[in-house]
């Protein structure tokens, strides 16, 4: 005996890429509430909460980048040019 599931609806009405207005509703929603959680995000927007996730991430990575390196910081944290050379005491 065989047995058949059925395949589930998916809405392609949220698939695609996001708008201009969508990107900047996004940023708003995260940056004013940074602990609402994704999936209420998604909801306010039409997309999945995945989506959103990794819209944000698109979008702000290049934008820590820029900051990071403005503030001459690798990945790390560390500073760069922040090392102080080393002069021997003279010493005569």
């Amino acid at each position: 005996m065989q047995t058949y599931v059925a395949a589930t609806q998916h809405d392609r009405s949220t698939d695609g890429p996001f708008s201009t207005a969508q990107d900047a509703l996004l940023l708003e929603l995260k940056t004013a509430n940074p602990s609402k959680p994704w999936k209420d995000i998604g909801a306010e927007l039409g997309k999945p909460h995945w989506a959103c996730k990794n819209r944000y991430k698109q979008l702000t990575a290049g934008s820590d980048a820029q900051e990071n390196q403005q503030e001459g910081r690798d990945k790390r944290g560390k500073g760069k040019g922040n090392k102080q050379e080393f002069e021997p005491e003279n010493t005569e």
